[in-house]
């Protein structure tokens, strides 16, 4: 592929790196074209030709990056205090410089597909895990919208294509605007988790009515279609306890909400059904 010889070349030529980064680089960009051929990777090659490394303990988060002097800055105190594997945090660090996705009302969103597609190339050995909430919702909302969808949306830096599948299924383009405002507040605001979690079993629920109103799935369907969907959602704060047993999410509210919700979201396809059959 010639975007993994061009990003090769790239970081070959930067003397502002160790041998053994380059090395550890070539690994990681090869894999991101590998999986993901169909892109544009002309920004990452320009980033990958100077990049530089340095150390300030004095971020909040293990790893920023300065666009000005083109360097990845470290955490090495909270890396290591948190066990943070190295190989996956710079993973994430590649896509997000590549990826086109920058307007900060995006944020939240941006930080889950970050997650989800890295995880995907090279899971987290982390003992504290990368944006663990955001991933998750955005593992919810792949059920709703097609993940090839999302993956353009991120990669090319437009959620129209997003926009327009979930407003075809009946979704205002208001609705997704909330939606993906509402990821930026999953680590600050008590009942954010599960009030997106309600918007996306409200989406799925159009979604599901709108397949059988087009004869898209069978009413012998539905059952399969809402189990696959409630196995994505998380209806207790101790499941979330037991996937990230490293991290506190003491100050989420709400999870009662979520299974009633679901229960309700059944019922109205139920309905829609038993009303089609009387027709």
């Amino acid at each position: 592929m010639e975007y993994i010889d061009k990003l090769r070349e790239s970081i070959k030529n930067n003397s502002n790196i160790s041998e053994e980064f380059k090395c550890n680089l070539g690994i990681l960009t090869d894999t991101i074209v590998t999986v993901l051929p169909d892109y544009d990777y002309s920004k990452l090659e320009g980033i990958l030709s100077n990049l530089k490394l340095s150390v300030d303990d004095n971020l909040e988060s293990y790893s920023s990056y300065d666009k000005e002097s083109n360097t990845i800055k470290l955490n090495t105190n909270k890396v290591f205090e948190d066990r943070i594997d190295l190989q996956h945090l710079f993973l994430n660090e590649l896509l997000l410089q590549n990826s086109s996705m920058n307007d900060p009302a995006l944020i939240g969103l941006n930080n889950g597909i970050t997650e989800a597609i890295s995880t995907t190339m090279n899971s987290d050995d982390s003992m504290v895990k990368l944006n663990p909430l955001e991933y998750t919702l955005v593992s919810i909302l792949s059920k709703i919208v097609d993940g090839k969808t999302m993956i353009d949306a991120y990669m090319k830096g437009d959620i129209t294509n997003i926009a327009m599948e979930l407003e075809s299924i009946g979704i205002s383009n208001e609705e997704v605007i909330k939606l993906f405002g509402d990821f930026n507040k999953v680590n600050t605001e008590p009942s954010s988790f599960v009030d997106i979690e309600l918007s996306m079993i409200d989406m799925y629920n159009k979604k599901v009515n709108y397949e059988l109103s087009n004869s898209l799935i069978t009413y012998d369907d539905i059952g399969s279609r809402y189990d696959e969907f409630s196995d994505m959602l998380v209806f207790k704060r101790s499941e979330l306890d037991y996937l990230y047993p490293h991290h506190n999410f003491s100050y989420l509210t709400g999870f009662e909400k979520v299974k009633e919700s679901l229960d309700k979201a059944i019922l109205n396809t139920e309905e829609v059904k038993s009303n089609d059959l009387v027709k």
